[in-house]
């Protein structure tokens, strides 16, 4: 069973439609959010990241579900910040896959 399905898919639907497919998932070894609040390229950059992270975490065993988590936390993070989604909606994610994961 994979980590996080519901907000993994959610999310990569946010950034596939904010930036129409040009994101493609990349590992970044350095990463400025403070920057990437600022800019545009760098946002997408980020986002590629992110689209990469969210593979990682599909992949993830069950022992690794704190690290799953934490990714994932840093990740609505991110797009919170970046205004793509609210609280609310990260939340709401988050409750779908925890009710799944525990039926």
């Amino acid at each position: 069973m994979s980590l996080y399905p519901h907000s993994r898919e959610r999310i990569k639907e946010v950034i596939v439609n904010k930036y129409q497919n040009a994101v493609v998932p990349k590992r970044l070894d350095c990463i400025d959010l403070v920057s990437a609040a600022k800019s545009t390229a760098i946002r997408r950059s980020v986002a590629g990241h992110i689209l990469w992270m969210l593979e990682e975490v599909g992949t993830m065993p069950e022992e690794k579900s704190g690290k799953a988590g934490r990714w994932m936390g840093w990740i609505y993070a991110c797009l919170e910040t970046w205004g793509f989604i609210t609280n609310i909606d990260s939340r709401d994610m988050a409750r779908v896959d925890a009710h799944n994961h525990n039926d």
